[in-house]
């Protein structure tokens, strides 16, 4: 499919050696959703197989655009079939809330975007660095900044998730908000380094990874978790570096399939049990088969070795630091509360209760407590050996 669409429209467009990595992750992606949801369409006679191409087509042709005016035509076309994708798949009547909310964050923050290329044309499509100011900067990132989401521009996110179908979370959790990254990078690449904006970046993937502690809906836990992670994410660019490109390029994959991954077992799971509610889980005696495969999404979730995301974290919080030591500290606690909300992902879709012998009530088990403290043991020396 992609050589196909290098064949067609080579001659309008020039593909970024840098970049055109993630179209592997675009291609790969849509067919796992594809694939997941594929015994659901097999048994309806208009399965809208078109909002499937659309957004294969126009994700390729924003990957392959080198213009920042032609990536962000193509950019607000793939929200197209997004949209679709949440208003007709939505199994909920608030879907319609969803798809509002969506519509509206996505244009509101896209035109400034806009006006900032018929301002800045020429500087916007050079390739030397240029300093337009922190103001401006946010303008810049902005429309991408919301498709992430970081945190303060992801309101969208968790309703958008609850009410799409397994596979539409599997496109936004795998595709869209790697889209967003990909801009981000594209467009802050010719821009200086801005601290106040890290600063703030930093302290809001420490307050995203406290709210995702707060959710008891699998499907907004798991949403609220790639928030943190695509908040952490757009460090990098406002730090005004490139050298970590390929940790960067690796985070976003990993991420990508980690995060699609626990859609897809959110998903069976909710449907066998038929809530979405972290308390009414299936239970061990169920699940036993998808222990291995849960726990490795979990681990690669959480950034845990050997899993792809950790190295690219490590180079990741290495350039952070450097701008700034006394983020060591924050970054260890951001670690254990990323650890600390896998584990009870974990063991709230397991169930790992044990019962009382002079009572016989279910009480929390004295090893899930061992476990949370050998976890975030585990983790806090790790990243005091590498600092």
């Amino acid at each position: 499919m992609t050589g196909l669409l290098l064949s067609m429209i080579g001659y309008i467009t020039t593909v970024s050696n840098l970049f055109s990595v993630l179209d592997l992750l675009s291609s790969s992606l849509l067919w796992l959703a594809l694939g997941s949801s594929l015994s659901a369409y097999l048994c309806k006679q208009d399965s809208k197989k078109w909002m499937w191409w659309a957004t294969m087509l126009t994700c390729s042709l924003c990957f392959m655009a080198w213009s920042l005016f032609l990536l962000y035509v193509m950019f607000e076309m793939s929200l197209i079939p997004i949209f679709m994708m949440i208003l007709y798949w939505g199994a909920q009547p608030e879907r319609l809330s969803a798809s509002v909310y969506f519509l509206l964050y996505t244009s509101t923050f896209s035109l400034p975007f806009l006006s900032l290329l018929l301002i800045f044309n020429k500087p916007l499509l050079s390739t030397t660095l240029i300093d337009i100011g922190s103001a401006w900067m946010l303008i810049a990132a902005a429309p991408f900044l919301v498709k992430m989401p970081t945190l303060g521009l992801h309101f969208w996110l968790p309703k958008a998730h609850v009410e799409a179908s397994t596979s539409g979370s599997m496109i936004l959790a795998g595709l869209l908000l790697k889209l967003g990254a990909y801009g981000l990078f594209r467009v802050l690449f010719i821009m200086m380094s801005s601290l106040k904006l890290v600063s703030t970046l930093v302290m809001l993937t420490l307050l995203s990874s406290v709210m995702t502690l707060m959710q008891s809906d699998s499907k907004k836990l798991i949403a609220y978790s790639s928030v943190t992670h695509m908040t952490f994410l757009a460090i990098p660019p406002f730090g005004g570096t490139n050298t970590i490109l390929f940790a960067v390029i690796m985070m976003s994959l990993a991420h990508g399939w980690a995060s699609s991954g626990m859609f897809m077992l959110g998903g069976t799971m909710s449907h066998a049990a038929h809530s979405r509610s972290l308390h009414l889980s299936w239970g061990p005696s169920k699940m036993n088969k998808l222990l291995l495969m849960v726990g490795g999404l979990l681990i690669a979730n959480a950034s845990i070795p050997p899993a792809p995301s950790f190295f690219s974290e490590v180079a990741i919080v290495q350039l952070t630091i450097s701008l700034l030591l006394s983020y060591a500290l924050i970054f260890i606690v951001i670690s254990l509360l990323v650890c600390y909300y896998n584990v009870l992902l974990f063991l709230y879709y397991f169930q790992v209760k044990c019962y009382s012998t002079t009572t016989g009530s279910e009480t929390k088990s004295n090893s899930d407590i061992s476990l949370y403290f050998n976890m975030m043991s585990l983790v806090s020396l790790t990243w005091l050996s590498l600092l």
